[in-house]
């Protein structure tokens, strides 16, 4: 009897660890800042994480494929950081995005490509992207901070 409720117990913990400890997260900062129940903060938190949620969901599909692409943080650094600097030059914001998120895609697809049609190794040309990306973004950024006074979210 006692063991089977102490397996329950690793049951749950196993299962529903992480989200319990989410919920006292939550209620813990909840008490200790009123701030953080705004509405205004909750949008705030959905905005910032949006962009990961997009990634997982992304490499949700990599994964069920047996393999693992490492290069994703390097390629939306860079399309991140070319955004800005087409914003900075004076392209519209739009077009920016669109041009910075295709810039993306390609990349994207050329690794995939090799790796499928290549039979290149996941793990080497994830590397190989992330090289490439860093090399590429180090001519863009060059250890600056590159700063874009544009309002996309009206309140």
């Amino acid at each position: 009897m006692m063991n089977e409720k102490k397996n329950k117990l690793v049951y749950y913990a196993q299962d529903f660890g992480a989200l319990i400890a989410l919920a006292l997260l939550i209620i813990g900062i909840s008490i200790v800042s009123p701030e953080f129940r705004t509405v205004d903060n909750f949008f705030s938190l959905l905005r910032q994480s949006s962009i990961n949620g997009l990634i997982a969901f992304g490499m949700t599909f990599v994964i069920l494929t047996d393999a693992i692409d490492l290069s994703v943080g390097s390629v939306l650094a860079l399309s991140t950081a070319l955004c800005a600097g087409m914003i900075t030059a004076g392209v519209p914001v739009g077009l920016a995005m669109l041009l910075s998120l295709v810039i993306g895609a390609l990349l994207g697809l050329v690794s995939g490509l090799l790796v499928t049609k290549g039979r290149l190794q996941p793990e080497l040309m994830g590397q190989t992207a992330i090289e490439v990306a860093k090399k590429l973004l180090a001519g863009e950024t060059v250890e600056k901070s590159i700063p874009v006074e544009v309002e996309l979210i009206t309140k």
